[in-house]
């Protein structure tokens, strides 16, 4: 292979998820490099084409983050079901700090750690598909 085809053969095989590691051994084997070279020039051509390949990647980076995105989401209101329920509705109690009290004796642990897994969640996937947006934005 000569070297335009080496180099689109790395992108695309790093954009299809193979290992660093993988291509470094796929090169020494098809182009007979040493392995310090061949490492080298996989890591070349990573950075140089860091934006394609991540666009490559990006139809499932998007649905995972949406999927984690939706399920904190999900979780965020989950854990606040307890304090719609009963502080609305026909049977609704009075917010004075006997009811905040129970309520946080009760149900506090549970709503309080899955609301922040919710969050978490949430923030995860912003934080992760900061790069991906960033690449597309940016063409």
């Amino acid at each position: 292979m000569d070297a335009t085809e080496t180099e689109a053969w790395i992108v695309e095989q790093l954009a299809d998820g193979a290992s660093p590691e993988d291509v470094v051994l796929r090169l020494t084997q098809k182009n007979g490099l040493y392995w310090p070279d061949a490492e080298a020039l996989a890591r070349s051509v990573a950075l140089q084409n860091a934006d394609k390949i991540e666009r490559k990647q990006a139809p499932l980076l998007v649905a995972l983050a949406m999927f984690l995105f939706l399920s904190g989401i999900g979780a965020i209101l989950f854990g606040l079901s307890p304090l719609l329920m009963i502080f609305t509705g026909e049977r609704a109690m009075p917010l004075n700090t006997a009811t905040l009290a129970m309520l946080f004796v009760q149900a506090g642990p549970e709503s309080f750690w899955l609301m922040m897994t919710g969050a978490g969640m949430v923030f995860g996937s912003l934080i992760g598909m900061r790069r991906v947006w960033s690449s597309f934005l940016n063409r």
